[in-house]
């Protein structure tokens, strides 16, 4: 049961997100801050993986033609070094909010954007408290984060993307699927939820799937990687 993850032990709920977040926290603290580190040793799938996104994106939100980018606001949420918002959001939106928990990694973002023409903001911030603000959002980026957000969490966290979206915006989840239910990893305290299980965490923070697609192109032994477009 996933539950008992978060309520091992009967501890209390602030305790237990204390600790699975603080063990999350202390794992990122060890990586380098680096496309190989944040791509887990893997930096030859980014290209592969920038490609697959810019399509769903453009397909999903565009429908085929990029409006001017000059109006249209992007929040990348769990930023890290800023690959994406540097190698995709950047190409398309005037304005780019990047949320991320680990000061080192920001660090870097603000270094790899700087000499970036966009209109950027660096919040510091985990997603389980990120509030962002009503109806500012064209695209809500979320990618190969969610598995660090405890499930009330996520569903919380979606509600507030779901307020913060402009009238025909959109959220982007791009995560690892496992096949059914499923799989804690110990290592880096996240959770590897299955297709029909993001189904259901989508259905209770009230948003559709008005697209989905799987990401091609990794090397095989991976989890596979599944985008969706929510609103």
């Amino acid at each position: 049961n996933v539950e008992e993850i978060w309520t091992e032990a009967g501890a209390a709920v602030a305790d237990v997100n204390s600790q699975w977040y603080g063990n999350s926290a202390s794992y990122w603290q060890g990586v380098e801050a680096s496309v190989n580190g944040v791509l887990g040793g893997l930096p030859e799938i980014a290209a592969t993986d920038i490609r697959g996104s810019e399509k769903f994106l453009t397909d999903v939100f565009a429908k085929g033609k990029w409006p001017s980018p000059n109006d249209l606001v992007a929040v990348d949420c769990g930023a890290g070094i800023g690959r994406i918002t540097k190698d995709l959001l950047a190409s398309k939106f005037g304005t780019i909010d990047l949320v991320e928990p680990d000061e080192k990694f920001l660090n870097k973002a603000r270094e790899e954007l700087a000499k970036s023409k966009r209109r950027l903001d660096f919040i510091c911030a985990g997603l389980q408290e990120f509030v962002p603000e009503p109806s500012r959002y064209d695209v809500i980026w979320v990618q190969w984060v969610i598995c660090y957000l405890t499930d009330p969490d996520l569903v919380a966290f979606l509600h507030r993307c779901k307020a913060a979206l402009k009238p025909g915006g959109i959220i982007v989840v791009k995560e690892n699927i496992c096949r059914t239910g499923f799989i804690k990893d110990d290592n880096d305290t996240s959770v590897t939820r299955s297709h029909d299980y993001l189904i259901d965490i989508f259905q209770r923070a009230s948003l559709e799937v008005v697209h989905q697609r799987l990401q091609y192109g990794f090397p095989k032994g991976l989890y596979k990687v599944r985008m969706y477009a929510l609103r």
